[in-house]
């Protein structure tokens, strides 16, 4: 069975695919990255990323384009064997991938997205409504090669790793021979005791403090994709399994999925099989499971770049009203180089698409953000309220 584990990167592709491939125990894997995220498929056995390659697909035929225009994500249905296949595409982005023996119960997972039904002999039957596609030429067929996964790369030879590590071992210690025999070459007058340091001399200039402060936030931007995740899964929950909100403690997104007296067991299992890849960061907890999505911290980009505080904030304000949010000026501090401003949000209802659209504008711009709660109202819309503090020079 294809798994599939996706994060966005912020920034660090390279060091989200090592934390991916950590969490798989599957040997063959694909890599995918698109845009601010990173997908991995993983499986037992040989296989290709057909939803990677159904998204270029439909890329090619401008229908995945038309779709993005909107407000809904897209939903592909193929039945291959014995089972339906489904993926889950938004923002350019595969979400989720699963599969069921039923046609009717796969369509059911997708929710409010828009549905393409591959044609073929099986979708004949199929009486639901969807929009039909024809199915992949032989040309587009050709291409699936292109997403195959790889198996694990081959153990290197262990007297070629001895020899490495023992070469490596030789070049430390003759450093270290070098830098004590130039330290005793030194005059004693150059030594300098720590203790009679100035603490004026320690405190850090206002650009220090600046990159401080960014480095140990959590971007807006982050926490919105975050939320984007887990609202797209959540909103999937199946019958009489509730979630009362989603929160944001620090750097860490946090939500409590309760069974209701008529859910089952059975349906919440099967939940999770198709959910797998946000299965991994819920916890049991007997009738109650609870949701621990990590985020990273920090503005990277930022702390070696400087916005203008103005027009910035006044734009930041602008296109928050322009969509519908309350935004209401809390706090403005500033010291001789830069200075952050910090407002409250809220909004009564808003969709997927919103939350997407929240996170590109917070991409452009050094904004943190705190105190993010998401509560639902509809199947669909949530209500919100955080509060962001942009950071820009005078």
């Amino acid at each position: 069975m294809m798994e599939l584990l996706s994060l966005p990167h912020h920034g660090h592709a390279t060091k989200t695919i090592r934390r991916l491939k950590s969490r798989s125990q599957q040997p063959y894997q694909y890599v995918s990255q698109r845009g601010d995220w990173v997908c991995l498929y993983g499986s037992d056995c040989e296989g290709v990323a057909r939803s990677e390659w159904w998204l270029d697909v439909l890329t090619a035929r401008g229908l995945l384009h038309e779709q993005e225009a909107g407000e809904q994500s897209v939903t592909i249905i193929e039945n291959i064997g014995d089972l339906w296949h489904a993926t889950l595409i938004d923002a350019g982005v595969v979400r989720q991938i699963w599969t069921d023996t039923h046609y009717h119960l796969c369509a059911a997972n997708a929710g409010a997205s828009h549905i393409f039904l591959v044609e073929s002999l099986q979708a004949e039957s199929v009486s639901e409504n969807h929009e039909r596609i024809v199915p992949p030429s032989d040309q587009e067929l050709s291409l699936l090669e292109l997403y195959r996964l790889t198996p694990p790369a081959q153990p290197l030879n262990n007297r070629r790793v001895i020899i490495g590590v023992s070469v490596l071992l030789a070049a430390v210690i003759a450093l270290t021979l070098y830098v004590q025999r130039s330290d005793s070459n030194e005059p004693a007058t150059s030594q300098v005791s720590h203790e009679s340091v100035s603490p004026e001399l320690k405190a850090l200039p206002p650009w220090g403090m600046y990159r401080l402060v960014l480095h140990e936030t959590v971007s807006a931007q982050t926490v919105m994709e975050g939320a984007l995740l887990s609202t797209t899964h959540l909103a999937l929950l199946p019958p009489s399994w509730k979630t009362k909100g989603l929160t944001q403690q620090g750097a860490e997104l946090t939500a409590t999925i309760e069974r209701e007296p008529n859910g089952l067991i059975g349906v919440w299992q099967q939940w999770l099989r198709q959910h797998d890849s946000f299965s991994l960061f819920l916890s049991n907890d007997g009738d109650q499971h609870t949701l621990r999505l990590p985020l990273a911290s920090g503005l990277p980009y930022w702390q070696s770049h400087v916005m203008p505080m103005q027009p910035t904030d006044q734009r930041l304000q602008d296109a928050l009203v322009t969509m519908g949010f309350i935004a209401q000026q809390s706090s403005d501090k500033s010291s001789s180089t830069w200075q952050s401003k910090t407002w409250e949000v809220t909004h009564q209802g808003v969709s997927a698409s919103e939350l997407n659209t929240l996170a590109a504008l917070f991409a452009v711009m050094p904004v943190s953000m705190k105190a993010l709660t998401l509560k639902p109202v509809s199947p669909h819309r949530w209500s919100l309220s955080f509060s962001i503090t942009l950071y820009g020079g005078l």
